[in-house]
């Protein structure tokens, strides 16, 4: 098996394009990830009690279901709409 080098120098450039969109798309995960995860760490920490109830309500039910249950309702709950 002979390898095509100039198919390899070919698909260079969608390689940096697909590894930019993975870039920014990381970025734009982690902020809003960051400011979820605030907003929700200040609801749990809150001193009225109905917003420790919801902070602490949702910390444990995003932690309390599986990784693959939240990919599929966004998956296809998200495709609903």
């Amino acid at each position: 098996m002979i390898l095509d080098y100039l198919f390899l120098l070919n698909s260079i450039p969608i390689l940096l394009n697909g590894a930019r969109y993975t870039i920014v798309f990381s970025v734009i995960s982690i902020f809003f990830g960051i400011i979820i995860g605030l907003g929700a760490s200040l609801l749990k920490i809150s001193k009225n009690a109905i917003l420790r109830t919801i902070g602490s309500t949702y910390i444990e039910v995003i932690r309390g279901t599986p990784l693959l249950l939240h990919i599929m309702v966004a998956y296809y709950g998200l495709a609903a709409f």
